[in-house]
């Protein structure tokens, strides 16, 4: 007798995380959309959303309007169906080198309360725990909520505080990365940590508008002397991105330029980290001949980054053209090179500091080289930093409620009456 295949169970929970899903990128949807949207029976679509209705997991939310000059529909009106939003809350939290956020947020990302709190470069992972230990505490007081009703924590460290925190490296073959357990035990609540780089990438996939179409997007990210980048195709994260990010190092933009060790002629690492920049513009840094970039750096030429040599330049340091201009092409270049190898809607750019006067220079110089159509998909990244916590928050809706269709949960009839 053959027992493998698919069980009750596990098909339940499929087709319940597929509704959730529809539901997720699509706002308020009906029943008989729902059933053409994932080829299942209406009656099985019926069933299904009646069972989470009444585990209060799904809430109707009104009939399906319709335009007064429309074709008019025979039959009943179609009952919108959406995830009930304060079914069960997310906390996220946000580690990089000089603060940690923390903040907690509905099933459908609405933000209600955020804290931010300053920590030292090389906090231990035990600091770190402390911290955000407190702040679940104090959240949950200001919100009235029960940590019964929260369904974890995703935590999301930038690769830098990876380091910092002796994460690299320091599992087992076969292990995470992340000692999600060890963090669980501390913390009280199920945890979801992950890469930063691509957890921000996901969380600006759920701050876009419910019910825009799928889009390819790949967010570039710099931090310290490198940049990372991860790539979502057709609104979902590509799973090599969960971990490792540091590829865009590598990518050449200037064949046959300045070496680095590890890296070929010309890549990223070599032309347009900070220390390349430093190390391009080291000749005529100084106080009398940049005079607006030496007030800029404060007088440390060895991390100079990308903004900070745009900025100088109009604010009147003119020697700086020509380093400019080859220092954008080669931006431009890596920026043209991610679209056109990932067939990019949108390239999101986070943390490089640019203003929006910075932002027009580099779209000036994409749409000279590569078109208008390029340079227009070419955005800055709109979060508030002290809301990066929410790529957390994402997280944990996506793996403590998403990805089992609710299942996990089960609901108190007490506790939310």
């Amino acid at each position: 007798m053959n027992d493998s295949g698919i069980s009750k169970l596990d098909m339940k929970r499929r087709n319940r995380m597929q509704i959730l899903r529809v539901l997720q990128q699509n706002g308020p949807v009906s029943r008989v959309d729902i059933s053409e949207m994932l080829q299942l029976t209406r009656a099985a679509v019926t069933i299904i959303t009646a069972e989470m209705i009444a585990q209060r997991i799904l809430v109707e939310v009104g009939e399906f309007s319709v335009e007064p000059e429309g074709e008019t529909r025979k039959g009943r009106r179609k009952i919108l169906l959406d995830i009930n939003p304060n079914f069960r809350f997310a906390f996220g939290a946000y580690i990089d080198r000089s603060s940690v956020s923390v903040g907690i947020t509905t099933l459908t990302m609405q933000i209600m309360e955020k804290r931010s709190y300053p920590i030292e470069p090389d906090a231990s992972a035990e600091q770190i725990l402390n911290i955000i230990r407190e702040a679940i505490c104090v959240l949950l007081k200001n919100s009235c909520l029960k940590r019964e009703r929260v369904i974890g924590i995703g935590i999301a460290v930038t690769p830098r505080m990876q380091e910092c925190m002796g994460l690299h490296g320091c599992r087992q073959e076969g292990e995470g990365l992340f000692p999600e357990a060890e963090w669980e035990r501390e913390l009280g609540l199920p945890v979801y940590a992950g890469n930063a780089v691509a957890l921000l990438a996901e969380a600006s996939n759920h701050r876009r508008e419910r019910s825009s179409v799928p889009l390819n997007e790949v967010v570039l990210y710099a931090e310290n002397d490198s940049y990372h980048m991860a790539v979502m195709h057709w609104n979902d994260l590509l799973e090599e991105y969960h971990k490792e990010t540091q590829i865009a190092d590598s990518i050449c933009v200037n064949p046959g330029g300045r070496s680095r060790e590890g890296y070929c002629k010309g890549s990223v690492k070599a032309e347009l980290t900070a220390s390349a920049i430093g190390a391009k513009v080291a000749e005529i840094y100084s106080k009398t001949k940049t005079p607006a970039l030496y007030r800029l750096t404060k007088g440390d030429g060895s991390r100079i980054t990308l903004m900070q040599l745009l900025t100088a330049f109009d604010e009147g340091d003119t020697v700086l053209q020509p380093l400019m201009e080859s220092l954008l092409h080669q931006f431009c270049m890596l920026l043209y090179n991610l679209e056109q190898v990932f067939f990019a809607h949108k390239i999101c750019l986070y943390q490089f500091g640019f203003t929006q006067r910075n932002l027009e220079q580099i779209r000036s110089f994409m749409e000279t080289f590569f078109g208008a159509a390029a340079a227009g998909k070419i955005k800055w990244n709109d979060m508030d930093v002290q809301q990066y916590f929410a790529c957390g928050s994402a997280y944990a809706i996506q793996r403590g409620f998403l990805s089992s269709g609710g299942l996990a949960l089960e609901s108190d009839e007490e506790e939310l009456e």
